[in-house]
């Protein structure tokens, strides 16, 4: 089948300006069978989670239309097949059916069904529906310019007039602030540069809340969570912020609510409106650790590629759980799969340190109260790890004062929860690694958290142990600091080899700490990390 693009020769330049060279992945193996349903380690305890949850795809035989499948073949084998589970007794809810880029359904059902369904005549393999989480955000102000850098993007636009005119970007994500100044707006979905889209789900839908599992689609893809914006601004801003190609129109594809998670099956039915309305670029900031490329989501972009569409898709932030934690679509054979390097340089807010007149750039963590900008912290002191789940004790009494406590062994949350339980009026948290970091999870009790670079909380702690008594002044400014990491891995991102061993992922880009767009009712700017910052096209 001819591919329906037309503007291939200028997207290969807008995909060489940012850095998306693909390198030639290994064949994938064309067997198919019942997927495995090992459950994955997570990022947070290092426990296993089974994340299936009744939820599974039944792919039948022939390979979709985008293969060159007829429709009559498609709709017969659909046929056969309902009529076949009725008589082998198979009891499952049908929830979707496809049919162009893959070819079957999505369906819920028991555990113990997955056997009997298999044994179904033209049934060619079951897999999980997975659940996709939305990936945590942290507030901040615009700086995009040492990323474009790190990219060649301001080269790009700046010397050879890249600016990714006439392309059409499809950000399937948690949907995109169409009233955004930089993105556009103001005006009324669709407009002149957030030119087609859908809502999937609703805002209220949560794939991992029994009681808000139900998608509610409409006709409108505003974001109430933040990220898809965020994404977008990357892109395609346009203002304050300048992203890689700020001449792109956009397609938002709302397949989150406004927290929480969604499922593989509505991702592979927003990939076939983004189709059907003639994208040239899919971005899919979303992964699954520890899948395979035959997995339905990376056979889908993979025939979306086959179409003529770019598909880039972040390799997952699950690098902590070690070799093979790349997700699907990502894993796809011709899909970019990206991995997150850390920015050069970070702007934040600045405290000064009241008693050597240092300055300390922080980063604001999770839904704590925001710090005030001006007048003292209480007087800090330092009470360790504050893991009190794994055994620790607080090394000092933060009664009444500001807790200094070092990241690492257990949540930001439980640091927080545990020094705010010891009567803490405030946490700061230092990095147990080089550079800053923004630290998501929190659920604000009335006192601030913020996050330090290892630097500054090692200069606190010295005066602390020469015996000072040490505050912090707030002020309104910012810092724009060196990132000691900048140019190298993000430490949560995921990598390859993929479970098959072909090679992933693709390439890298800026993913740590990157500054962009955000919905205008959650103050218009955000800073962000993550591979889903990384792989944002064109």
């Amino acid at each position: 089948m001819v591919p329906h693009r037309s503007r291939l020769a200028s997207l290969a330049g807008l995909t060489l300006m940012a850095a998306l060279v693909a390198a030639a992945p290994a064949g994938a193996d064309e067997e198919r069978g019942l997927a495995p349903l090992h459950p994955a380690p997570t990022a947070g305890n290092g426990e296993l989670t089974h994340q299936v949850q009744d939820l599974w795809f039944i792919e039948l035989e022939s390979p979709p239309t985008t293969e060159g499948t007829s429709s009559k073949r498609i709709d017969d084998e659909h046929t056969e097949f309902h009529a076949e589970a009725e008589e082998h007794g198979l009891e499952y809810s049908e929830r979707l059916s496809f049919s162009e880029l893959w070819n079957g359904i999505s369906v819920e059902m028991e555990d113990d069904q997955v056997s009997s369904a298999r044994e179904i005549p033209g049934v060619a393999a079951i897999h999980p529906v997975m659940r996709y989480d939305i990936p945590e955000l942290n507030d901040n102000e615009p700086e995009m310019d040492t990323a474009l850098g790190m990219t060649g993007a301001d080269v790009a636009q700046s010397e050879l007039g890249l600016t990714g005119a006439g392309l059409r970007v499809a950000i399937m994500d948690t949907g995109v602030d169409y009233t955004h100044p930089d993105l556009g707006g103001p005006g009324d979905f669709p407009t002149e540069r957030v030119v087609a889209g859908y809502d999937f789900v609703g805002d209220d839908f949560n794939a991992g809340d029994p009681d808000n599992a139900v998608p509610v689609p409409g006709d409108d893809p505003q974001d109430c969570n933040g990220h898809g914006t965020h994404v977008a601004g990357i892109v395609g801003a346009e203002g304050e912020v300048t992203g890689v190609a700020p001449d792109v129109v956009f397609g938002a594809y709302k397949v989150f609510g406004c927290t929480g998670s969604t499922t593989a099956d509505i991702m592979i039915a927003a990939m076939e409106r983004a189709l059907a309305d003639d994208m040239d670029v899919l971005n899919m900031s979303i992964g699954s650790a520890h899948s395979w490329p035959q997995y339905p989501t990376a056979i889908a972009s993979d025939n979306l590629v086959d179409q003529g569409m770019v598909v880039v898709a972040s390799i997952g932030n699950s690098g902590d759980t070690g070799l093979y934690s790349a997700g699907a679509p990502g894993l796809g054979e011709n899909v970019i799969g990206v991995a997150a390097y850390d920015n050069t340089h970070i702007r934040s807010a600045a405290a000064e340190v009241t008693q050597s007149g240092e300055t300390v750039a922080y980063m604001e963590m999770g839904e704590a109260t925001e710090p005030p900008t001006s007048g003292e912290t209480d007087e800090l002191v330092h009470i360790g790890r504050g893991c009190l789940a794994a055994g620790d004790e607080l090394e000092g009494d933060p009664e009444g004062k500001t807790a200094l406590m070092v990241r690492g062994e257990c949540t930001f949350a439980e640091k927080y929860d545990a020094a705010i339980d010891a009567g803490a009026t405030g946490v700061v948290m230092y990095n147990n690694v080089p550079g800053m970091f923004a630290g998501g999870g929190i659920v604000d009790r009335g006192a601030f958290s913020i996050g330090i670079s290892d630097v500054s909380g090692a200069h606190l702690l010295e005066l602390l142990e020469d015996g000072q008594s040490v505050t912090l002044t707030w002020t309104d400014e910012e810092a724009t600091i060196p990132n000691p990491t900048g140019g190298m891995i993000s430490s949560f991102s995921s990598y390859g080899l993929s479970p098959d061993l072909s090679l992933k992922p693709d390439i890298g880009a800026p993913g740590g700490l990157i500054n962009s767009t955000y919905p205008m009712a959650r103050g218009g700017y955000a800073t962000v990390s993550g591979t889903s910052v990384a792989a944002t096209p064109p």
